[in-house]
């Protein structure tokens, strides 16, 4: 059977732009994170979710309450399966209400440029090179970006099977979900960056035994000028400042 499967990324983290924060837990979102929890908020309201996965990451998990807002607020919810029934699942940690957090999910281990400014990485001669040829080499004490996509597209897959003929969204990092987009679109890894994967965005793909679809890639974050940026905060939001 088909599954929908969401793919988004993460709101903005308070380093920004400035920071390679990699798999460093701890960080925070940003000073827009109000808007941007929101707005995720409001967007998937509009879809009827079984389940939402997580990256083991502070700011993925944070993302994802905000995801799972429906889940907890829908009228059906009595009507739901259960996705999480014991033994279903490998490698599992279950947080919040249907919220799965899979190490499967975790951004791409940068290794010893993990903590760097962008500055000091500019000056490190392996990092435009790793950029223009990424399926040949890694960050130094890191991850391969092949490895990278291979447990995100088996990690996809597996989701989908445990959610087939539902949806499931899956909160994650800027490059895998790129990996995962990549590899359903027949792309070569080395030019993941030729996607445009914004902080937070909802990507769509389509996945059964038949193969799959990417519906849409990219929808992003607007202002809200309807007010919904105005919404009560979250009850995740009021514990890690």
């Amino acid at each position: 059977m088909t599954a929908t499967v969401f793919l988004v990324r993460h709101a903005a983290h308070e380093h920004q732009g400035r920071i390679m924060v990699g798999r460093q837990d701890g960080v925070g979102l940003g000073p827009e994170r109000q808007r941007h929890l929101a707005w995720l908020r409001e967007r998937f309201s509009r879809e009827r979710l079984d389940a939402v996965w997580s990256s083991p990451l502070e700011r993925a998990r944070t993302t994802a309450e905000a995801v799972a807002w429906t889940l907890r607020n829908s009228d059906t919810e009595a009507a739901r399966p259960n996705p999480l029934a014991p033994g279903a699942l490998a490698r599992r940690d279950v947080g919040g209400d249907r919220i799965i957090v899979d190490e499967a999910l975790n951004e791409l281990d940068f290794g010893h440029w993990t903590g760097l400014t962008f500055d000091q990485l500019e000056a490190d001669p392996l990092w435009p090179a790793w950029n223009e040829s990424k399926a040949t080499l890694r960050p130094p004490g890191g991850e391969s970006v092949l490895a990278m996509q291979a447990r995100m597209v088996d990690a996809v897959d597996r989701i989908r099977r445990a959610h087939a003929g539902g949806a499931a969204a899956v909160v994650s990092h800027g490059d895998p979900i790129k990996g995962v987009l990549a590899y359903h679109l027949g792309m070569p890894v080395d030019r993941i960056d030729n996607l445009e994967v914004d902080h937070p965005s909802v990507s769509a793909l389509v996945v059964g035994d038949w193969g799959s679809k990417v519906l849409w890639i990219n929808e992003r974050y607007t202002p809200d000028p309807a007010g919904a940026e105005d919404d009560p905060p979250l009850a995740a939001e009021e514990d890690d400042g």
